[in-house]
């Protein structure tokens, strides 16, 4: 008597069809997984950019606020003389 999956029997996979499977598995998620990675990195920089944002509009508010001293101060001496 012979064993069936060794004479290639469609019921009974073979270890070189389950490699092949498991194989096209495995490159098929590291496709989608790279597919999936450019979301993640358009989401991260979306992130930074944001945070730039942030600084500059604290450093603007700070530079202004001086500013506006710095004027009044200069306002001042100019209606005092």
């Amino acid at each position: 008597m012979t064993d069936p999956a060794a004479e290639g029997d469609s019921k009974h996979p073979t270890k070189g069809d389950m490699m092949g499977d498991l194989l096209t598995r495995m490159s098929s998620a590291a496709l989608r997984s790279r597919r999936d990675e450019a979301g993640t990195t358009s989401v991260e920089y979306s992130v930074i950019g944001g945070l730039i944002f942030l600084a500059i509009a604290a450093a603007l508010q700070t530079f202004s606020s001086r500013m506006n001293g710095l004027y009044g101060v200069i306002e001042a001496v100019i209606v005092r003389n």
